[in-house]
């Protein structure tokens, strides 16, 4: 943020320190700013308080971390201007300081009072992820005790799907029902009547029901059907404020099944239509209201009050298994921190210890996103009636996390509590981010989209505007309209799909980012303080759900715009991950025809569709095969050049068949990933370093302790429920620099961009399936009637009518302020994006409505711009023309099954996924791990080549029997490879800036995750690790890596050799600021002076592969030995003759040939 003189309003957040503060944050204020210096400001003015008697939380650890680098810069800023040794005191003591998520922050709590609350110091934190896992391994346990349960569970399973169930238990399980309520069937009447009154007394105070109730018939000339149902329905809306209930209800019922239809006479009414249209209106709302509420509890609520009993039953049992899980793991989850820490602090005199002591002032950010029980546990460690002790800051109209347990309401409460302790409410409402009319702009739409309805039983989850935001940046780099709504009419597109109009949709935004570019659009370069033109890494294309993501990035990538996807939930819907996922279902259940050819088409085997295909026709007479038995079986019909290729499948297959069961799925997946060279192809497809690291994800996943004993169906269904729930996974990440970023709404929140698309923003969100279960604020556990056979729709409980209702609501109320929060990551330009469906609810009519644009498209224009005016200043309506001739053809999203019918008929090919990249027939693959063992073979006296050919061949090319030796358990000592491989795996980390024993902790867990069980050898091993990697960062080349321009760790590389190919990852490879290169590679293996000449040849093929991969004329080549700390530059003649000899070595250790002859 440029230098510029403080607001009264920021500078009382900064040094007002006698009091609490509740400070509401707009978008782009500068919260951060004032949270760092008033941090800052707290030191000064208090310099007995240690550092970490101020407490930091943040939503995030990647807020978290940026926000520790801001004070470190602010304290070496202070060192630096006043020379005073205490600045530089204070950051010496920043290793300390707490600043963390709330999570981190009841983790520390626990681990210091661990022996109070009776748990291991050392528990580990499961993830969302993880979790889920261990969810999912109790549900599985629980099931087992099935046949003990009382009837009342049983009937859970008659009554609906048993799968549903399953994942019904698997996500309730986090929750407590031990508690349900007795006599639900005489609450739930009471809460219809408290329903009905709130129902109609909201429907009495609407405009069109209160006018057509009140028309007095002034100047109706005479009376005709209409003035007869008028006056029929204006005495039905009087009876809805009867004091009598029953009278009341009768008088909604009525309204509910009245018709109006087309009548009425201009000679009674004149304007007949306008009068009719405030009748339909208002009976309308009176049929929504009744259809909100319907009847009153019945023979539909008894049978859920009896379904809940069995549910209660069965989530608590499995809560129990899930509960022993995580005993026996010494781990909690994020619920169990929140739970154990409010029970810790519930204890007086450990309160006392922190509130006031140990933690002097607590600064709490995002607050808008805090939860109920968290904000219990800031209350107990910063009383709102200590003055000074807390300061809170955050925005309730960016609360968008309710999924995770947010709760709007909260930061109210917490405002309400700080003033009625004599503390401060402030507003920031000047904008650092966007200029004066996209300011306006969005205070204008938002003063229409973000409203609350008093009347409204939800009106508490509604967020207003508040105070509107004026722009500290006042012109706008240019005069062009800084929002331009882009829509698609859905009656010219009506021929196609909803595929295809997305399709289209990607290549249209394509053309603009490439029209606003060439252009040369001129934007605010905030970095600089300059106007620039815009480039790609200037955009962000924001969604609101990423099912669809992959159209939009075909079509970015298509008009050669670069891209990179962050956030959001795509993870699990990326094709490579279903890759692998397809040839585990296909090994679980080869009968599964869908799994097994998507498997064989994908780049795991490269089958081309003819071969699929050969695969499915009848051999003669007889009946046509599985394709799993027809490929064991192999097939005459495929062509001779690719009957390599299906021998290399057949082979794979079967070795990984007689494998599954009876090894771990993380190590299945490994295997395959070995034998296929999977890694290595994708590093040569295109985006290829994503598309790794995402099967590199999924394998992470599998190695999960919580999933080490799972099946392969219980680890593909954990993985579809992973999508299904939405659990909160990112692609793995690689450089946005230069690119367009594509990510989900709730991805961008705390960043900014010089242009925001807001994409398919007429999409309202998944909607799937409703759930099983809800867990209603007001109405407590109500639970789903499932669909009866012979009707298309159960009738269902009141109170599962008005819970689902209720949540409709507030996901409205959320879904707008989701909308806010997309529309102000703007700074110069927004762009909307979607079809103009009029929906109400969709984003594009809610600002359609809240900038009050009617304008509609011409009905003989293809394309069409129409400016609209606000006080704010202009925007631009594009309607873009459709040419249905030209409309792209939509991509598949998965195979179509086989099905050849039993005819003469030449059989015509079925429509399969778009084109793969045409794969060569296939040749012997080589993990360069592999070079390290064939150096052996390659240095061997000529007694022992044929002992080193033998293995060779065995361990890389499982062509050959050879002896296992026996494990034999070493107590007390700790095999050097397992150190050397956790050194190794600690290395890839960017670990700087991580403490002493946040590092440890994260040792200890690799450790686990490599076998080491006993706690003290994961202890053992994390501390000699720990000690290498601090000599490690000690030496000169490491140094290297920390000062480098650019730095590549675990470079993944397909090198071409003659008739091979090798592949592997590169342990580093840096630029110098001077503009050299250098490569380097750690090994953990004995001293130099043994090794070196053997480990050039593995590092020559390194070598070569980064002056390819990377256009290099030149490098300097390090091998660093971990355990004796020493680096060997190697000389470029020593690996260039090294890499000469490689192919023949290749060739005659591949052959059977008896190498000794």
């Amino acid at each position: 943020m440029p230098a510029y003189t403080l607001t009264e309003t920021q500078r009382a957040a900064i040094y007002r320190h006698d009091c609490n503060i509740a400070v509401s944050a707009g978008a782009g204020s500068g919260k951060t700013f004032i949270l760092t210096n008033r941090f800052l400001a707290l030191l000064e003015a208090r310099p007995e308080w240690r550092l970490n008697q101020i407490v930091a939380i943040t939503f995030t650890q990647k807020a978290a971390g940026e926000m520790r680098d801001r004070v470190r810069e602010l304290l070496l800023a202070k060192a630096a201007e006043t020379g005073d040794e205490q600045w530089q005191a204070r950051l010496n003591e920043m290793d300390s300081a707490r600043i963390g998520t709330i999570h981190s922050l009841c983790a520390s709590l626990l681990r210091a009072n661990a022996a109070v609350m009776g748990i291991d110091p050392d528990f580990a934190v499961l993830d969302d992820a993880q979790s889920l896992l261990m969810r999912q391994n109790a549900v599985e346990d629980s099931l087992r005790d099935l046949a003990g349960m009382p009837e009342s569970v049983l009937t859970l399973f008659d009554e609906y799907d048993p799968q549903l169930v399953i994942n019904t238990l698997g996500e309730s399980l986090r929750f407590d029902m031990r508690d349900l309520p007795p006599n639900l069937f005489e609450r739930w009447n009471q809460a219809y009547e408290f329903a009905l009154q709130q129902t109609i007394r909201q429907l009495t105070h609407t405009e069109l029901v209160a006018a057509a109730r009140d028309f007095g018939f002034e100047g109706i000339n005479g009376s005709d059907k209409l003035t007869e149902v008028w006056h029929e329905c204006a005495g039905h809306m009087r009876a809805l404020s009867s004091s009598d209930p029953e009278t009341a209800f009768n008088a909604l019922r009525a309204l509910s099944q009245a018709r109006v239809g087309n009548v009425g006479g201009g000679g009674v009414w004149g304007d007949v239509k306008s009068y009719r249209a405030v009748l339909i209106g208002a009976v309308a709302a009176c049929k929504e209201a009744f259809a909100t509420l319907g009847d009153a509890p019945n023979d539909n609520d008894a049978r859920a009050a009896l379904l809940l009993e069995g549910w209660r039953q069965a989530v608590t049992l499995a809560g129990d298994h899930y509960q022993r899980l995580k005993d026996a793991a010494h781990a909690l989850d994020f619920d169990d921190l929140e739970l154990k820490t409010r029970e810790l602090l519930a204890i007086p005199e450990v309160a006392a210890r922190y509130d006031g002591a140990e933690f002097q002032h607590l600064l709490v950010d995002e607050f808008q996103d805090t939860s109920g029980a968290q904000w219990h546990i800031v209350r107990a460690l910063a009383n709102p009636q200590r003055a000074g002790a807390l300061f809170i800051v955050g925005d309730p109209k960016q609360s968008i996390y309710r999924f995770r347990g947010a709760d709007p309401t909260t930061f109210e409460q917490a405002q309400r509590a700080i003033i009625g302790s004599g503390g401060l409410s402030l507003s920031l409402d000047e904008s650092f981010r966007s200029h004066q009319p996209l300011v306006g702009c969005f205070n204008a739409a938002f003063s229409r989209i973000l409203i609350r309805d008093e009347l409204s039983p939800v009106a508490r989850y509604q967020s207003t505007l508040g105070m509107p935001m004026h722009a500290h940046r006042v012109q706008p780099p240019c005069d062009e309209a800084a929002i331009e709504l882009c829509l698609y009419n859905p009656k010219r597109m009506d021929e196609a799909n909803s595929e295809e109009r997305r399709v289209w949709e990607a290549q249209t935004i394509a053309r603009q980012i490439q029209t606003l570019i060439s252009s040369g659009r001129p934007c605010y370069d905030k970095t600089q303080h300059i106007t620039r033109p815009l480039n790609y890494g200037d955009f962000a294309i924001l969604f609101r759900g990423m099912r669809y993501v992959t159209l939009y990035e075909t079509g970015l990538r298509d008009a050669g715009i670069p891209y990179v996807t962050l956030g959001g939930r795509s993870y699990y819907d990326r094709p490579e991950v279903w890759d692998v996922l397809h040839l585990l279902i296909a090994l679980h259940n080869p009968n599964d025809e869908l799994a097994l050819a998507s498997a064989l088409r994908s780049p795991l085997f490269g089958f081309s569709d003819e071969m699929l295909l050969a695969l499915r026709m009848p051999d003669g007479d007889r009946a046509r095969p599985t394709l799993w038995r027809a490929l064991m079986a192999g097939s005459r019909r495929i062509s001779e050049t690719d009957q390599e290729t299906a021998a290399f499948a057949r082979k794979t297959l079967q070795k990984l068949s007689d494998l599954s069961g009876r090894i771990s799925v993380a190590e299945l997946m490994q295997l395959a990933l070995d034998e296929t060279g999977y890694l290595a192809i994708l590093t040569a497809l295109p985006d290829g370093a994503r598309r790794r690291m995402n099967v590199e994800k999924l394998v992470s996943l599998a190695m999960q302790p919580a999933a080490a004993s799972q099946s392969i169906s219980t680890f593909t269904h954990t993985v579809q429920n992973l999508t299904e729930l939405e659990v909160r996974e990112s692609e793995a990440v690689v450089s946005v620099e230069g690119a367009v970023q594509i990510m989900s709404v709730h991805a961008s929140k705390g960043l900014e961009f010089p242009a925001v698309i807001i994409a398919d923003a007429a999409n309202v969100g998944r909607r799937g399936s409703p759930e099983l279960l809800l867990n209603d604020p007001d109405l407590g556990w109500v639970c789903r009637l499932q669909r009866s056979d012979d009707s298309d729709e159960t009738p269902q409980a009141f109170a599962y009518r008005r819970a689902a209702y209720l949540e409709a609501q507030r996901d409205d109320a959320e879904s707008r302020r989701l909308l806010y929060v997309a529309a102000t990551r703007a700074q110069d330009l927004l762009i909307v994006s979607g079809e103009d469906k009029s929906d109400k609810t969709d984003w594009v009519s809610l600002l359609r409505s809240g900038l009050q644009i009617e304008a509609a498209p011409s009905e003989d224009q293809a394309y069409e711009e129409i400016p609209f005016q606000g006080d704010w200043g202009t925007g631009r309506l594009i309607f873009p023309e459709y040419t249905v001739d030209e409309r792209p053809a939509a991509r598949r999203r998965a195979i179509a099954p086989f099905s050849m019918p039993e005819t003469n008929i030449t059989p015509e090919m079925p429509p399969l996924l778009t084109p793969l990249p045409t794969y060569q027939p296939r040749i012997q693959g080589v993990r360069a791990t592999a070079l390290a063992a064939l150096s052996d073979f390659v240095f061997a006296e000529p007694s022992q080549r044929l002992f080193m050919h033998t293995r060779w061949r065995a361990e890389n090319l499982q062509s050959g029997a050879h002896t296992i030796s026996r494990a034999v358990a070493m107590p007390g000592r700790i095999s050097g490879v397992i150190i050397g491989e956790l050194i190794h795996r600690a290395l890839r980390w960017d670990t700087t800036a991580e403490l002493q024993a946040d590092l440890l902790e994260r040792l200890q867990s690799e450790a686990w995750e490599m076998g080491l069980i006993r706690e003290q050898d994961r202890i053992a091993a994390a501390r000699q690790a720990y000690k290498a990697m601090i000599a490690v960062r000690k030496s000169a080349v490491y140094q290297q890596v920390l000062t480098a321009k650019q730095c590549f760790r675990e470079l993944p590389f397909v090198l071409q050799l003659g008739r091979h190919t090798i592949h592997g990852t590169i342990d580093v490879v840096l630029q110098r600021n001077d503009g050299t290169w250098a490569l380097i590679d750690y090994k953990t293996a004995a001293a130099p002076s043994q090794q070196a000449e053997r480990d050039t040849l593995q590092v020559s093929v390194y070598a070569h592969a980064a002056a390819e991969l990377l256009v290099l004329d030149d490098m300097d080549v390090y091998i660093h030995y971990i355990r004796s700390n020493q680096t060997i530059e190697i000389a470029r003649a020593s690996w260039q003759q090294a890499f000469t000899g490689i192919e023949q070595a290749i060739s005659e250790i591949i052959s059977e040939d008896d190498p000794a002859r």
